[in-house]
């Protein structure tokens, strides 16, 4: 059980939010089942490639880290292929290395995202 009385983690950015999400992929990379607070949205914009959409704009963003859990293991991979703070959006495409291209991934695999982002301007 969570301690209602969560602190806030020390940081040296002023204003620091976490924003963490995932989603389970469906049959043809379809997006399934989504969770997180603070996403609007993510959606499939063609095979492999998947957009995030946050429900806030931000000044900033630190860091986003994004992994794939497989049902399988596979030699696919994840990474950031574009992101804008002000346009509240993080781009991301699962790369299949023996094929040399994105694609999608496999139904029941899950994908992972933490956005850290800065809530401040100074």
């Amino acid at each position: 059980m969570a301690n209602r009385n969560l602190s806030r983690p020390w940081t040296y950015g002023k204003g620091l939010v976490s924003i963490p999400c995932k989603w389970t992929i469906g049959a043809s990379g379809a997006v399934g089942t989504l969770t997180g607070a603070g996403v609007a949205s993510v959606t499939r914009t063609s095979a492999g490639l998947y957009r995030i959409t946050l429900s806030d704009v931000f000044s900033a963003f630190h860091n986003i880290q994004v992994t794939l859990l497989q049902a399988t293991v596979t030699d696919r991979h994840i990474s950031v292929k574009a992101y804008s703070a002000s346009g509240k959006t993080v781009d991301v495409h699962v790369w299949d290395q023996s094929a040399g291209a994105v694609t999608d991934p496999e139904s029941g695999d899950e994908i992972h995202v933490l956005v850290v982002a800065k809530n401040s301007g100074v």
